[in-house]
């Protein structure tokens, strides 16, 4: 059931619409993460048999925590994870062997169990906005147990695996934090020691509750819009007939510089009595091709709401996007390039 419902919300996020999958990527980042852990009761077998249908209970919630490096391409992240839970014991019960009637035996269990993992995770980001990022992932590794069953016990190391979901929140306006909270299926097939001329088999299955911090290496404030430069014209004729427009990462909103640079454009342009102004929108090489193109008419739509609270004719004014297929500055892919986030407006 776990596995089937984790499954299908991986399947549910994958057919997103492209415009809402955009992600930053092409840093390192280190995580931490720590929360509540609980335990499934455990089947264990004895042999030779001193007890048949053994079971374990644990004193839930036992607690887990850990931590994680790895890299970020944007919509997919690669990590080394080491983790720890822990937890008391709290009841064992079996059948007595070779009575003629069965007889059902239960007690507290004096003991504890413990798991340390390294893992190896892979994820999927499905970035709904800016500051806000689901992800769905999995991973694999080698667990090594410690186990204390009322005095008997030892410790094993073995296969172990792990699937989750989640939420990754941005908490500074550049993208170098971020809180996290997810919640982590946890599975080793098979626990295996001897103790006291008996061996014993147990297994271990946990549901996580983990919030935690990231900080993502490489990721640099956007650098600020070049002042524009106006060449002196003669009046009534307008200043210059380019300008351009800068934004900040991922952003369609005008900051205080670019809203200057509106005001002085909408003045040349009603000093010139201008009828024909086009406003065109570009993009940064981050992001798919799609994502980008709204975007870029998201910037064209600003600056022209900008030039109509100027005063500019909304009649007089046509936008269009051209997503990243006309850069300022020539990239590769997926590159936060400053020059190429802009609007540039022409009459």
């Amino acid at each position: 059931m776990i596995k089937a419902a984790l499954l299908a919300g991986a399947l549910g996020l994958a057919v997103l619409p492209a415009s809402a999958q955009a992600a930053e990527g092409g840093n390192w980042y280190l995580g931490g993460f720590f929360g509540p852990s609980w335990a499934e009761d455990a089947d264990v077998d004895v042999s030779p048999p001193i007890l048949t249908d053994v079971e374990v209970s644990w004193d839930n919630p036992g607690w887990g925590g850990g931590a994680a490096l790895g890299y970020d391409w944007g919509h997919f992240r690669l990590e080394g994870e080491a983790s720890y839970r822990t937890y008391d014991g709290d009841e064992i019960s079996g059948t007595v062997v070779g009575l003629e009637d069965p007889l059902s035996v239960s007690g507290s269990l004096d003991g504890d169990l413990s798991v340390l993992a390294l893992m190896v995770n892979g994820a999927v980001d499905f970035q709904l906005a800016p500051w806000f990022t689901p992800y769905v992932g999995a991973g694999a590794g080698w667990a090594f147990s410690d186990i204390d069953l009322n005095g008997t016990g030892g410790d094993d190391n073995g296969f172990a695996w792990q699937a989750f979901v989640g939420t990754a929140v941005r908490l500074d306006g550049v993208g170098r934090w971020h809180m996290t909270a997810d919640y982590r299926y946890f599975n080793v097939d098979s626990i295996e020691f001897s103790d006291g001329g008996a061996d014993i088999e147990t297994d271990h299955t946990s549901h996580d509750i983990m919030l935690g911090l990231r900080y993502v290496f490489g990721v640099t404030p956007p650098a600020p819009a070049p002042a524009p430069v106006a060449a002196p014209a003669p009046a009534p004729a307008p200043a210059p007939k380019d300008y351009v427009v800068y934004f900040g990462f991922d952003e369609d909103t005008l900051t205080p510089q670019a809203q200057a640079t509106v005001a002085e454009v909408a003045r040349a342009i009603r000093a010139g009595n201008v009828v024909n102004v086009r406003v065109v929108g570009h993009t940064d090489t981050v992001g798919s091709m799609s994502y980008n193109q709204g975007l870029s008419e998201r910037r064209a739509r600003a600056v022209r709401q900008g030039l109509i609270a100027e005063g500019v004719s909304e009649t007089s004014i046509n936008t269009e996007g051209r997503s990243f297929r006309e850069p300022a500055k020539e990239t590769g892919p997926g590159v936060r390039e400053p020059l190429n986030r802009r609007a540039t407006i022409s009459f």
